[in-house]
């Protein structure tokens, strides 16, 4: 009364153990069996529960991956875009400077190559001082367009030979 059913509830085990969950606790026999066979049955009902949980959880976590792995793409291409028209946000304003320092330099023949001189002495003197690069690009900046004042002043003024009048 007791080995046959404690015999058929080990079978059951066994292969339960080896991953098929299929299988049903019997426990035919006394009281004590009937109660093992419940609490192993129970013991497999909430493993196949806790699996499911599992199975869900990892196609979830997998679905969720591949959301993260479409959202890195995206910006990786945005930071890709952002980079280009960083650089040629950065390009189109050295040559603004340029043009402004040629407009300059073009309505006063007497001072031509004057801004890039200052340029090159207020760089030197400011790697000496031990300036951060930041601050050289901004230096260059200023040297560049120190005399930008000279656009709104008429030619004939600003190229007059001899001294200038109350007026001028």
């Amino acid at each position: 009364q007791i080995t046959k059913p404690l015999e058929e509830i080990s079978c059951t085990a066994k292969k339960s153990g080896n991953g098929d969950l299929t299988v049903e606790f019997v426990g035919l026999g006394t009281a004590e069996v009937q109660r093992l066979a419940n609490s192993l049955g129970l013991m497999r009902s909430n493993l196949v529960s806790l699996l499911t949980q599992k199975d869900h959880m990892l196609a979830d976590a997998q679905f969720k991956n591949e959301e993260i792995a479409a959202l890195y793409q995206q910006m990786k291409a945005l930071n890709d875009d952002l980079s280009i028209a960083y650089r040629e946000k950065k390009q189109a304003y050295g040559q603004t400077i340029k043009a402004v320092a040629d407009a300059i330099e073009t309505k006063d023949y007497y001072t031509r190559g004057h801004s890039e001189r200052v340029l090159l002495y207020s760089e030197k003197i400011g790697r000496l001082l031990g300036w951060s690069e930041e601050q050289l690009k901004t230096l260059r900046y200023a040297a560049i367009l120190h005399d930008i004042g000279k656009i709104g002043v008429p030619s004939d003024i600003l190229n007059k030979p001899g001294r200038l009048q109350a007026e001028e």
